[in-house]
Protein backbone atom coordinates (compact mmCIF):
# COMPACT_ATOMS: atom_id res chain seq x y z
CA UNK A 1 0.00 0.00 0.00
CA UNK A 2 1.65 3.56 -1.05
CA UNK A 3 2.07 6.07 1.54
CA UNK A 4 -0.04 9.44 0.79
CA UNK A 5 2.53 12.77 0.36
CA UNK A 6 1.22 15.32 2.27
CA UNK A 7 1.33 19.04 0.76
CA UNK A 8 1.29 22.10 3.25
CA UNK A 9 1.72 25.93 3.08
CA UNK A 10 4.45 26.50 5.24
CA UNK A 11 4.66 30.51 6.52
CA UNK A 12 7.77 32.70 6.95
CA UNK A 13 8.22 35.75 8.66
CA UNK A 14 10.93 38.43 7.43
CA UNK A 15 11.43 42.15 7.84
CA UNK A 16 10.65 43.67 4.53
CA UNK A 17 13.45 45.21 2.70
CA UNK A 18 13.23 48.73 1.85
CA UNK A 19 12.30 49.31 -2.05
CA UNK A 20 11.31 45.99 -1.91
CA UNK A 21 7.87 44.14 -1.76
CA UNK A 22 5.72 45.49 1.10
CA UNK A 23 4.90 41.91 2.39
CA UNK A 24 6.53 40.61 5.34
CA UNK A 25 5.72 36.98 4.90
CA UNK A 26 5.56 34.15 2.39
CA UNK A 27 3.95 30.21 1.83
CA UNK A 28 6.03 28.00 0.34
CA UNK A 29 5.00 24.60 -0.56
CA UNK A 30 6.52 21.38 1.22
CA UNK A 31 6.11 17.96 1.41
CA UNK A 32 5.06 16.68 5.06
CA UNK A 33 7.69 14.49 6.64
CA UNK A 34 6.34 14.73 10.70
CA UNK A 35 3.73 16.95 12.67
CA UNK A 36 6.75 19.66 12.75
CA UNK A 37 9.04 18.93 9.63
CA UNK A 38 8.57 19.64 6.03
CA UNK A 39 10.58 20.00 2.98
CA UNK A 40 10.44 23.06 1.01
CA UNK A 41 9.35 21.81 -2.72
CA UNK A 42 9.44 25.45 -4.29
CA UNK A 43 12.05 27.93 -4.35
CA UNK A 44 11.08 31.00 -2.64
CA UNK A 45 10.82 34.74 -4.12
CA UNK A 46 11.06 37.07 -0.62
CA UNK A 47 12.32 34.72 1.84
CA UNK A 48 16.25 34.47 2.11
CA UNK A 49 17.93 31.67 4.15
CA UNK A 50 15.63 28.94 2.63
CA UNK A 51 15.88 27.11 -0.73
CA UNK A 52 14.27 24.34 -2.17
CA UNK A 53 14.96 20.84 -0.52
CA UNK A 54 15.81 22.11 2.84
CA UNK A 55 13.76 20.35 5.78
CA UNK A 56 12.18 23.39 8.18
CA UNK A 57 10.82 23.18 11.10
CA UNK A 58 7.70 24.59 12.04
CA UNK A 59 4.56 24.78 14.40
CA UNK A 60 1.16 25.32 13.16
CA UNK A 61 -0.98 28.35 14.83
CA UNK A 62 -4.99 28.21 16.15
CA UNK A 63 -5.95 29.08 12.74
CA UNK A 64 -4.11 25.90 11.15
CA UNK A 65 -1.64 27.42 9.28
CA UNK A 66 2.35 26.34 9.44
CA UNK A 67 5.00 28.74 10.89
CA UNK A 68 8.30 27.98 10.06
CA UNK A 69 10.44 27.86 13.72
CA UNK A 70 14.07 27.11 11.89
CA UNK A 71 15.46 24.80 9.90
CA UNK A 72 16.66 21.20 10.18
CA UNK A 73 18.87 20.17 7.63
CA UNK A 74 19.98 22.39 4.21
CA UNK A 75 19.37 20.73 0.67
CA UNK A 76 22.97 22.24 -0.27
CA UNK A 77 20.64 24.28 -2.79
CA UNK A 78 20.52 28.03 -3.02
CA UNK A 79 18.22 30.21 -4.48
CA UNK A 80 18.89 33.14 -7.34
CA UNK A 81 15.97 35.60 -8.13
CA UNK A 82 16.18 37.26 -11.79
CA UNK A 83 14.60 40.39 -12.71
CA UNK A 84 14.59 41.16 -16.56
CA UNK A 85 14.39 45.14 -17.10
CA UNK A 86 11.86 45.87 -19.90
CA UNK A 87 14.51 48.25 -21.53
CA UNK A 88 16.96 45.46 -21.47
CA UNK A 89 17.88 42.69 -24.36
CA UNK A 90 15.58 40.16 -22.88
CA UNK A 91 12.81 42.37 -22.66
CA UNK A 92 10.39 41.57 -19.58
CA UNK A 93 10.53 37.78 -20.68
CA UNK A 94 10.71 35.29 -18.43
CA UNK A 95 11.00 32.94 -20.77
CA UNK A 96 14.17 34.57 -22.07
CA UNK A 97 15.37 34.07 -18.83
CA UNK A 98 14.58 30.59 -18.49
CA UNK A 99 16.18 30.74 -21.76
CA UNK A 100 19.23 31.83 -20.69
CA UNK A 101 20.19 29.99 -17.46
CA UNK A 102 18.72 26.85 -19.85
CA UNK A 103 22.27 25.74 -20.12
CA UNK A 104 23.07 24.98 -16.41
CA UNK A 105 19.73 22.82 -16.23
CA UNK A 106 17.88 25.27 -13.47
CA UNK A 107 14.54 24.90 -12.49
CA UNK A 108 12.50 28.19 -11.76
CA UNK A 109 9.35 29.50 -11.25
CA UNK A 110 8.00 33.33 -11.96
CA UNK A 111 6.73 35.38 -9.46
CA UNK A 112 3.53 36.77 -12.14
CA UNK A 113 2.89 38.29 -15.15
CA UNK A 114 2.85 41.48 -13.79
CA UNK A 115 6.60 41.54 -12.46
CA UNK A 116 8.15 38.99 -14.10
CA UNK A 117 10.99 38.18 -11.70
CA UNK A 118 12.21 34.43 -11.77
CA UNK A 119 13.64 32.62 -9.07
CA UNK A 120 15.91 29.44 -9.88
CA UNK A 121 16.89 26.65 -7.73
CA UNK A 122 20.36 25.95 -8.07
CA UNK A 123 21.60 22.58 -6.85
CA UNK A 124 24.67 22.45 -4.65
CA UNK A 125 26.72 20.39 -7.97
CA UNK A 126 26.09 23.28 -10.34
CA UNK A 127 28.79 25.23 -11.90
CA UNK A 128 28.55 28.59 -10.20
CA UNK A 129 31.51 30.19 -11.44
CA UNK A 130 29.50 30.07 -14.32
CA UNK A 131 26.29 31.55 -13.19
CA UNK A 132 28.01 34.00 -10.83
CA UNK A 133 29.42 35.42 -14.45
CA UNK A 134 26.12 34.86 -16.34
CA UNK A 135 24.80 37.08 -13.71
CA UNK A 136 27.84 39.53 -13.20
CA UNK A 137 27.89 40.31 -16.64
CA UNK A 138 23.86 41.03 -16.79
CA UNK A 139 24.14 43.35 -14.00
CA UNK A 140 26.95 45.43 -15.38
CA UNK A 141 25.01 45.90 -18.40
CA UNK A 142 21.84 46.87 -16.35
CA UNK A 143 23.98 49.73 -14.16
CA UNK A 144 25.49 50.71 -17.36
CA UNK A 145 22.38 51.54 -18.95
CA UNK A 146 21.05 52.51 -16.42
CA UNK A 147 24.11 55.52 -16.14
CA UNK A 148 23.41 56.04 -20.17
CA UNK A 149 20.01 56.23 -19.85
CA UNK A 150 19.97 58.77 -17.14
CA UNK A 151 22.63 60.89 -18.33
CA UNK A 152 20.70 60.89 -21.79
CA UNK A 153 23.35 59.35 -23.87
CA UNK A 154 21.84 56.18 -24.79
CA UNK A 155 18.46 54.29 -25.88
CA UNK A 156 17.65 51.23 -25.04
CA UNK A 157 18.92 48.35 -27.88
CA UNK A 158 18.60 44.76 -29.03
CA UNK A 159 21.23 42.41 -28.40
CA UNK A 160 23.74 42.50 -31.09
CA UNK A 161 26.86 40.62 -29.91
CA UNK A 162 27.74 37.39 -28.18
CA UNK A 163 29.33 39.03 -25.42
CA UNK A 164 29.14 42.08 -23.46
CA UNK A 165 30.86 44.61 -25.59
CA UNK A 166 32.03 48.13 -23.98
CA UNK A 167 31.01 51.17 -24.75
CA UNK A 168 32.53 52.37 -28.18
CA UNK A 169 34.13 55.78 -28.16
CA UNK A 170 31.79 58.39 -29.70
CA UNK A 171 31.81 61.91 -31.65
CA UNK A 172 30.35 64.11 -29.14
CA UNK A 173 26.59 64.70 -29.27
CA UNK A 174 25.73 61.49 -30.88
CA UNK A 175 24.19 59.04 -28.65
CA UNK A 176 25.89 55.88 -27.56
CA UNK A 177 23.76 53.14 -27.72
CA UNK A 178 25.35 50.25 -25.45
CA UNK A 179 25.22 46.46 -26.58
CA UNK A 180 24.83 43.31 -25.06
CA UNK A 181 22.97 39.85 -24.98
CA UNK A 182 22.96 39.10 -21.61
CA UNK A 183 20.75 39.38 -19.13
CA UNK A 184 20.27 42.00 -16.63
CA UNK A 185 20.05 40.87 -12.93
CA UNK A 186 18.87 41.94 -9.66
CA UNK A 187 19.00 38.95 -6.73
CA UNK A 188 18.88 38.95 -3.29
Amino acid sequence: MKSVVEKIKVWFRFVPREGWFPQDTEGLWATKLSDDTARVENAPFLQDGVAEGDVVKYQTDSDGLHWAVGQVSSSGNCTIRVVPIPTGPLGESPQAVHQRFSQFGLGGEVFSEGFPMVAFTVPADADFAAIKALLARGLRHQRMVERLISAGACRPCRPCASSLAPPRKRPRNRPLTWHSPDIEAAFA
